[in-house]
């Protein structure tokens, strides 16, 4: 027994330890007076996501201010009530680490006999960031290739695609764009507030589902310390989450040689058409365990790729072979490595006559990818809140020729020197 709540502590104090991160969440703060502008003070401020009903419920301070903190993203309706005035409501859309200001201001009873709703421009006046949010209609609506959110960043003033080849530190690895003239290393990737950057060159560890994010906010200078870590920007991603309503999507996307054109080395080299197949399909799914409670959402996205892998190369011609076995060019004797000579065998002859080189290659980089999600909101009290979130991402691929430009260590440019590579990523929170 003593062994076990040993365990138990150091497993405690081993959750304690992992560092704490930005949720995705936001607030809501105003003051409320009446019409001559005074504060009025033990007003009832209720504030209540219009997908789920989950109610939060406080009272005006002497000032006549309220705040709301740590609510889940979406749609609000805000109910303002006091006696001697008529209810007020207020309606507007919380967005990932905002924090707008709903001012509210009462009439007096007899003046208004009826409810005053008022649809609220959001303006962020509490905090110094500078963002722009991404929402899911622009997420799903705008064409993305490969359906890759992050080039959405596109759309922000400030924001520039990484440069090709390298990105601004001239290493094989890129980020996805550059942010106020930083590094394309130097985002902050989080996932509902969680720990996203993967350890290479500090890109997304974990992709998402389009269909499965709520919304993603890129902060490109001035935000909140709570984020630090790094100089360039912070892309927080919110994942959706189930409502009182079931909802789901299915899709697929399709992408193959019909209606491509030819490649160019393919002409140039005779080749026949390479492989071209892309396959991207799955689906969302969400709604209540019990209404106003709890509820779940899972996602799943899975793409099978084909492409063709067009590389010229040189290859030993047939006259430098017979030179290495024999150790005479021209008639005159030649040092020949005698294990260079053996590795001869594993090159193959020239198949081509062209200014790009002696040797074509027309194999098939054969990929798949299998993202799945799965999440749990439950809101036991309006005082409470928990949310669950787990993520899986597995990646298999095979490169059958490895560029030279594309490795740092040089390899070779022949078929027998490919690359297997199998990548699984798992996030949750």
């Amino acid at each position: 027994m003593t062994i076990r709540r040993g365990w138990l502590a150091l497993l405690l104090l081993s959750m304690m330890s992992v560092p704490a991160f930005a949720d995705t969440t936001g607030s809501i703060r105003g003051t409320v007076t009446d019409t001559q502008g005074a504060l009025v003070a033990g007003a009832t401020v209720t504030a209540r996501h219009t997908g789920t009903n989950l109610t939060r419920t406080m009272t005006t301070a002497d000032d006549g201010s309220y705040l709301f903190t740590s609510l889940p993203i979406g749609a609000y309706e805000i109910t303002v009530s006091a006696a001697g005035f008529a209810e007020a409501k207020r309606t507007l859309t919380l967005n990932v680490n905002q924090e707008p200001r709903v001012d509210v201001d009462l009439q007096v009873i007899g003046a208004m006999d009826f409810v005053d709703v008022v649809a609220v421009d959001v303006i962020q006046s509490e905090t110094s960031a500078v963002g722009t949010v991404i929402d899911n209609k622009k997420i799903t609506d705008l064409p993305l290739n490969g359906r890759n959110f992050l080039q959405l960043g596109a759309l922000i003033p400030g924001v520039a695609a990484a440069p090709g080849g390298g990105g601004s530190e001239g290493g094989t690895y890129v980020g996805a764009f550059s942010v106020g003239g930083q590094r394309d290393r130097g985002a902050n990737y989080q996932l509902d507030g969680a720990d996203n950057n993967q350890g290479i060159n500090n890109n997304v560890a974990a992709f998402v589902n389009v269909d499965a994010i709520e919304e993603f906010t890129i902060q490109t200078s001035t935000f909140s310390a709570e984020f630090g870590r790094n100089s360039g920007a912070v892309v927080n991603v919110a994942t959706r989450s189930g409502s009182n309503e079931f909802h789901g999507t299915a899709f697929e996307f399709l992408r193959n040689r019909v209606f491509d054109a030819r490649n160019f080395f393919e002409n140039a080299g005779g080749a026949p058409d390479s492989a071209f197949i892309l396959n991207q399909f799955g689906g969302v799914f969400g709604g209540p365990i019990k209404k106003d409670k709890a509820f779940f959402f899972v996602s799943y996205e899975g793409s099978r790729s084909r492409v063709g892998n067009t590389i010229f190369t040189n290859v030993p011609t047939v006259e430098q072979r017979l030179a290495a076995i024999t150790g005479r060019l021209d008639g005159r004797p030649i040092d020949v490595d005698p294990v260079a000579a053996r590795l001869l065998q594993f090159y193959p002859l020239p198949n081509a006559n062209s200014p790009f080189g002696n040797y074509l290659s027309n194999l098939t980089i054969r990929g798949s990818n299998d993202n799945f999600l799965a999440k749990v909101d439950w809101n036991p009290t309006d005082a409470d809140a928990f949310s669950f979130r787990y993520l899986i991402n597995d990646s298999d691929s095979f490169t059958p020729v490895q560029s030279t430009s594309g490795t740092a260590s040089g390899a070779a440019q022949v078929p027998g020197y490919g690359l297997f590579s199998k990548v699984r990523a798992q996030n949750f929170t």
